[in-house]
């Protein structure tokens, strides 16, 4: 089993994705540290990407300026957070703090 360093959270939150491909997906899980996205659009660990989602109906955008792939299947990729401007992570923890545990 693997060590999370932070919680986790279920969501079902529309993502755009920009890397070696452009994307769509729905993130599932989410962390201050990253999260995991079900696409069709495949993608290889050691990718580097950037994403772009909305964490509810009236909040603003988050961008996360450079995440990495860390694992991949078909369907579903995991991405650890790699670099978030401050102002995006305040964003990102205070609607994590909404959520319920995953």
């Amino acid at each position: 089993m693997i060590a999370r360093s932070a919680p986790r959270f279920a969501v079902s939150l529309l993502v755009a994705f920009s890397g070696d491909q452009d994307g769509v997906g729905v993130i599932r899980n989410l962390s201050i540290n990253g999260c995991c996205i079900s696409s069709g659009t495949v993608v290889k660990a050691g990718e580097s990407l950037d994403l772009e989602f909305h964490p509810g109906d009236d909040g603003p955008v988050i961008l996360i300026d450079l995440a990495e792939v860390r694992w991949a299947t078909a369907w579903e990729f995991g991405v650890v957070f790699q670099s978030l401007l401050p102002d995006e992570q305040h964003r990102l923890l205070h609607f994590i703090t909404t959520l319920p545990s995953a």
